[in-house]
């Protein structure tokens, strides 16, 4: 009996361990904890910033929020849509016609992270999206994913944020108005950021358009959102520590120019720079297990950077620089 105890307390460890999934830093990712059921705007529709709790909108652009409690899922004014998971979504409009009286009208939800983001850290982003299929003519695949350090609140705008995403939409123009599609992406942390901003903050100008259909009373894009998250990413780069082998990177900060002295196990290794959005700007070969190297990028605009040196299929270094033009 003593023996089938054990067996079973193995068991259940081995199965409760397997299934730990890293922490999500969203909280309310999935839209499904309410404040209220009676946050409704002027003009009737349910305001993300009474209704759905921890997220509210940084601008005067109002998020909306559909909940069975708010406003009827699936089958609403804007459309019909299941939500992805449970029954709470989000929906903002992320485009609107030039010939709008506010051709740069947006909406955004926003909400604190449970934790601050490190420097050098890298995570990973992605959330649901899908068409609303009464309020659209057009769409758009402007779309994306801020991590902001200082809380954005500004209810005295309703414009596009100025402000360049950490993850941007890559699958291309949003059009499915059946099924949630997956927008995600890797990033490496500035370090600071505690806010993230979800929306379209490009200006009309330079937001694409696709026109679908005709006969729609918006000449606009409204989408909804649903199960955000972000994770740290448990298959990106982390730092492998060995006394035998040392990299050192100088002059740093420099104008682009510098050299790295290194000593490794392997005789070929690969050296990658990414900026701080953790996209790949720079790559070379190091031939030989022991030297220095000058490597010239002066290609790069100032700003911080990351280098990498990977070696038989390990992360042997992983640390920023700055170039200063």
């Amino acid at each position: 009996m003593k023996y089938n105890n054990l067996l079973l307390v193995c068991i259940l460890l081995f199965m409760t361990r397997t299934t730990v999934t890293a922490q999500n830093l969203v909280p309310n990712g999935d839209l499904e904890t309410i404040r209220g059921c009676s946050g409704a705007s002027s003009s009737g529709y349910p305001d993300i910033l009474d209704s759905a709790a921890n997220w509210i909108r940084p601008t005067f652009g109002s998020a909306d929020y559909l909940n069975g409690c708010t406003l009827s899922v699936p089958t609403n004014i804007l459309g019909h849509q299941s939500a992805h998971s449970g029954v709470g979504y989000a929906g903002i409009y992320i485009w609107i016609d030039a010939a709008s009286t506010i051709p740069d009208y947006r909406e955004y939800m926003e909400v604190q992270l449970t934790n601050t983001l490190i420097s050098g850290k890298q995570y990973h982003f992605q959330m649901y999206v899908s068409l609303a299929e009464s309020y659209y003519s057009y769409t758009t695949s402007s779309l994306g994913a801020y991590f902001s350090d200082t809380l954005i609140h500004d209810f005295s705008t309703q414009n596009n944020l100025p402000f360049t995403p950490q993850v941007s939409n890559s699958t291309g123009p949003i059009t499915d108005t059946n099924n949630w599609v997956l927008i995600q992406g890797d990033f490496i942390a500035a370090g600071g950021e505690k806010y993230l901003i979800i929306g379209n903050f490009k200006n009309y100008a330079n937001s694409d358009s696709v026109f679908l259909r005709s006969g729609s009373m918006y000449q606009s894009t409204y989408i909804f959102v649903d199960d955000v998250s972000l994770t740290t990413n448990s298959t990106g780069i982390e730092n492998y520590n060995d006394q035998n082998e040392r990299v050192q990177l100088y002059p740093n900060p420099s104008n682009g120019i510098f050299t790295i002295d290194y000593n490794l196990s392997a005789q070929n290794s690969a050296l990658e720079i990414r900026d701080i959005t953790g996209r790949l700007v720079h790559e070379e070969v190091i031939r030989g297990a022991k030297g220095n190297k000058k490597v010239d990028m002066t290609a790069l605009e100032s700003g911080m950077y990351f280098y990498l040196i990977n070696s038989d299929g390990r992360i042997i270094i992983k640390d920023k620089f700055s170039i200063n033009k």
